[in-house]
């Protein structure tokens, strides 16, 4: 008899900016102080970002650190072995302070207040929480979609897509987590190999900073071990691109595509170390194929190093990142879910079958996926059900690989907006109807006014669900890929940053890029709160009265004056343009400002 197991997958990752004279502060933090109380992180050590770069030679000793400080300092060490030419914020500044137990707190302290430092703050830690597993005794597949432990087959319809395009092994999905199970059957043959590594000769080949990393990197123990010693990672995988037509086990979406398996969790725990999860991210990112780095994880407080970190992927625009926001059913608007809140990251919310929304909610969630009772990979060669955004998370991050194996030469952010725009509208959504303004005749000629009549838009997010959900998208990717040059869309806010604070005296720049290969023209509206009703474009003048593409340049001005209530306004950027394939919005990005 197989023994039973059940898993409900909930991963906290804890961390906070320890805010100096260098760090804006933004008038969502307030929400964050009770959650912040109960945060912990790693004993003897902090992060800490200088100004300017530091010679290696001297970095070891601590002697670019304030004379004051030293004392408490013990070892210095780069954050990033190497770092690529690309590194736009600076990461090569970014180093590792070991320090005294129980000074951490003063050393940060003291270093925010020093003129050459941008940053310090604490090292905080991730943690996994989980409950005994259970293993079904039923067939590990059936046909018949209402009793199937795979019954997301029956939204996703995942067969109409596979028919097209099934996935590329030369196309990788980074799995952020607690390493891989590698001899599980489903698993095996899915984890990626380094072309550029000889295995086992204890040289760097590639010359990329880590020996021997054939399968991958395990950056706490800092070697090439990512076997699975905890299970989160396998379940993750195994969601994303287990291996099909194998008359075994489950399927994964991209079940052709490889994975890259990073290993951050301390040792054999379900702890992760902050500073290793960034480490992380830059070694996934540094590799041409990886598409898609999928983080499972997240807390309540906000960081300058993870920020930094993953804006820097988003500036090298090769990959995707996809993320959970959160089990704990709040509303994360209130309480923003790192790393999902920040700008760039596909924040995926889950539901259960029936669309029933599960878990955490509200602004910035982008996508809606099937995360509760998923059948997935366990160790051991087991399989098993797990819940949570964890496990909604990595099923975006398989439809991301489709798509990027289908248009390899899409950029991050092309693809970052065909998913959104693909997805089947939110179940809670409906028409939003306007009256358009009466016609005005011309002066000195007479006409006859005919009020226009109303107008009605369909209401495509909502902060249950977000764009909406993977319900149908494998056949409308099916279709949409003969359509590719009417799809391929950019936009990009570059300023001002995700609830930042202005008065109404201001005109804000709103900065950035939008272009679409079947370009019409865009708009840019607002409409109050986290979830506007409506939206107006009232004192927003668009470049070019929004007919010409804009690429890292002024998309619009602002006038805040029209603006009578404070509080928070989310504004949309919109690409409408010529689609036989999903209708005329062919981009669409939203971000907040608080007006005072």
């Amino acid at each position: 008899m197989i023994k039973k197991k059940l898993i409900i997958i909930v991963i906290l990752l804890f961390f906070l900016t320890i805010r100096g004279v260098h760090t804006p502060i933004y008038a969502a933090d307030k929400h964050l102080m009770t959650k912040l109380a109960n945060t912990t992180y790693a004993s003897g050590r902090i992060i800490v970002k200088t100004k300017s770069k530091v010679d290696s030679k001297v970095f070891s000793t601590g002697s670019f650190l304030p004379v004051n400080d030293r004392k408490l300092v013990s070892k210095v060490v780069p954050l990033i072995k190497v770092v690529s030419n690309k590194d736009v914020v600076g990461l090569n500044r970014v180093f590792v302070v070991f320090t005294t137990v129980g000074k951490e707190k003063m050393l940060v302290d003291s270093l925010n207040k020093n003129k050459k430092i941008e940053y310090a703050e604490l090292d905080y830690l991730a943690k996994e929480t989980t409950i005994t597993p259970i293993i079904p005794n039923d067939p590990f597949y059936k046909k018949d979609l209402n009793n199937n432990p795979l019954w997301y087959r029956g939204y996703l319809l995942m067969e109409s897509a596979w028919g097209v395009n099934s996935g590329d092994s030369n196309t990788v999905i980074a799995i952020i987590d607690s390493g891989i199970d590698y001899s599980h059957p489903d698993l095996t043959a899915k984890i990626w190999t380094n072309p550029g590594e000889i295995a086992n000769n204890n040289i760097d080949d590639d010359n990329n900073g880590y020996i021997d990393d054939v399968h991958g990197w395990n950056v706490n123990q800092n070697n090439n071990n990512t076997n699975d010693e905890f299970g989160h990672g396998t379940i993750v995988s195994g969601i994303a691109a287990a291996t099909s037509n194998n008359n075994l086990g489950m399927t994964g979406l991209a079940w052709k595509n490889s994975i890259l398996p990073v290993r951050a969790n301390v040792g054999s725990s379900g702890i992760f170390n902050y500073s290793d999860i960034a480490k992380a991210i830059v070694y996934a990112d540094s590799f041409p194929t990886v598409k898609v780095i999928n983080l499972s994880m997240g807390g309540y407080a906000n960081s300058a190093l993870l920020r930094d970190t993953i804006k820097n992927v988003l500036n090298n625009n090769k990959a995707v990142i996809v993320a959970g926001i959160g089990n704990d059913n709040i509303d994360i608007f209130n309480t923003p879910f790192y790393p999902a809140a920040y700008r760039g990251v596909i924040a995926v919310g889950a539901h259960a079958n029936g669309l029933a929304r599960v878990y955490s909610y509200g602004y910035p969630i982008q996508i809606s996926a099937p995360g509760k009772d998923i059948y997935t990979t366990f160790l051991g060669g087991d399989y098993g059900y797990c819940s949570g955004t964890s496990c909604a998370a990595p099923f975006v991050s398989g439809v991301v690989a489709l798509m990027a194996s289908h248009f390899p030469d899409w950029t991050g952010k092309e693809l970052n907006q065909g998913i959104k725009i693909w997805t089947d509208n939110p179940p809670d959504s409906s028409d939003y109807c306007y009256q358009p303004p009466m016609p005005s005749c011309l002066p000195g000629q007479a006409c006859i006014q005919v009020m226009p009549d109303s107008v009605c838009e369909r209401v495509d997010w909502t902060p249950q669900y977000g764009f909406g959900t993977l319900n149908g998208i494998m056949p409308l990717l099916a279709k949409c890929y003969d359509s590719s040059q009417e799809l391929r869309t950019t936009i990009e806010i570059k300023s001002p940053d995700d609830r930042a604070s202005f008065t109404r005296s201001q005109v804000v720049n709103i900065v950035g890029t939008v272009k679409s290969d079947n370009f019409i023209n865009y708009k840019i509206e607002y409409g109050k709160g986290a979830s506007p009703s409506a939206w107006i474009s009232e004192g927003v003048a668009l470049t070019g009265n929004g007919t010409q593409v804009v690429e890292n340049g002024v998309l619009a001005q602002w006038n805040l004056s029209k603006i009578t209530d404070s509080g928070y306004y989310q504004y949309r950027v919109r690409i409408y343009g010529k689609s036989s394939c999903n209708g005329n919005i062919t981009g669409d990005e939203r971000a907040l400002i608080y007006i005072n």
